[in-house]
């Protein structure tokens, strides 16, 4: 029985079958509208981490230069305050600044304001940092 044919008549008496094409119905609606979610979901959370950390995809390659670390601090994430993200201002011999996400808390540990060495680095993507 189709809705329309429901529409016109009194009595509604469904029959399994019936019953089962709007399960099945239903049940391709709410996949339809999950994949739709979770896409978008993925999309927007790609965007942000590549706002945040840095593109990988981006053709740039990575870049190696004397630096000093001037600062470092470790604040909430803007999108997800329980979430800490680990911060590190790195000058240039040029007197030019970087400030970079590092997402390994073992690295970010071991560095100290004052420490001087090579940064490599890809686009806003910390790569490493080597003391001299």
């Amino acid at each position: 029985m189709l809705f329309k044919d429901m529409l016109t008549s009194d009595v509604v008496v469904l029959s399994t079958d019936d019953v089962m094409e709007y399960v099945i119905i239903g049940l391709v609606i709410f996949v339809v509208i999950a994949i739709i979610g979770a896409c978008v979901g993925l999309s927007k959370g790609k965007k942000r981490n590549a706002e945040l950390y840095g593109d990988n995809s981006l053709p740039t390659q990575v870049i190696h230069k004397n630096a000093k670390i001037v600062s470092k601090r470790t604040a909430p994430d803007p999108v997800r305050p329980t979430v800490m993200v680990n911060w590190i201002v790195f000058e240039f011999d040029d007197k030019n600044r970087l400030e970079l996400a590092i997402k390994d808390n073992s690295v970010f540990g071991i560095m100290v304001e004052g420490d001087e060495g090579e940064l490599a680095y890809q686009g806003k993507r910390f790569i490493s940092f080597t003391r001299t």
